[in-house]
């Protein structure tokens, strides 16, 4: 039952509730009734003027295309949506060190301090010369005695600061005499003709660097008896 029926059977309940009680309720049946009548009357022309701007939007729409005038549901194609994530995703761990690698930037650039390999200190050269002595006679002293039949002085082996003995090379001379030429190893400087008297004996030793020694003298007395 709409509000239009519902309407309609007050207006003949109060009618007849007129008709049974007596004039006393006619006013307010005719109220009523009046009211339901314009109602309703108002409630057509609304129904109508509804139906017809229904059908004039409907004719609108399908006129100009924007709507078809069936529409099947293998016609309609849904259209996806892009959604921007504004979280961000999560790390694994292993992300975490290039991440930070390049998004820092370093305030001062590293020094770059090349390995060496150490090197031994380099030799310095050898600039001394060796050092011979002569303990046999002493300075200004006598021979006394021959060596294997020979008048003999007797020297120290020479020192020297970068050289082995057996890279020291001596020479000696008696007076006037010639040169003995370097040996190594000489202990003994000797002679098969020194007679006896005073003489005078120079000596001196080079090493293998070529450092030459100065010439040192020694003079002695020759007291050997029978010779």
């Amino acid at each position: 039952m709409n509000i239009y029926t519902y309407q309609l059977t007050i207006a003949l309940v109060m009618t007849n509730t007129t008709k049974k009680h007596g004039k006393g309720f006619a006013p307010l049946a005719v109220i009523i009734v009046a009211a339901t009548a314009i109602s309703l009357a108002f409630a057509a022309y609304m129904s109508v003027k509804v139906k017809s701007q229904r059908s004039e939007n409907n004719n609108l729409i399908s006129n100009s295309g924007l709507l078809p005038n069936s529409i099947t549901p293998s016609a309609i194609t849904a259209t996806p949506i892009t959604a921007t994530i504004t979280n961000k995703p999560k790390l694994s761990p292993t992300q975490i060190p290039a991440i930070v690698t390049n998004s820092v930037t370093p305030t001062s650039k590293a020094k770059y301090i090349p390995l060496t390999t150490p090197t031994s200190t380099p030799t310095p050269p050898d600039i001394t010369a060796p050092t011979t002595n002569i303990f046999y006679p002493v300075n200004n002293g006598s021979i006394t005695y021959k060596i294997d039949g020979k008048v003999c002085a007797i020297a120290l082996a020479p020192t020297d600061k970068d050289s082995k003995l057996s890279d020291i090379e001596t020479e000696f001379k008696f007076d006037n005499s010639e040169w003995s030429g370097y040996k190594s190893g000489l202990g003994y400087f000797c002679s098969d003709v020194l007679a006896n008297g005073q003489h005078a004996i120079s000596y001196h030793s080079k090493d293998k660097a070529g450092n030459v020694e100065e010439v040192k003298t020694l003079n002695f007395t020759v007291v050997i008896a029978g010779n």
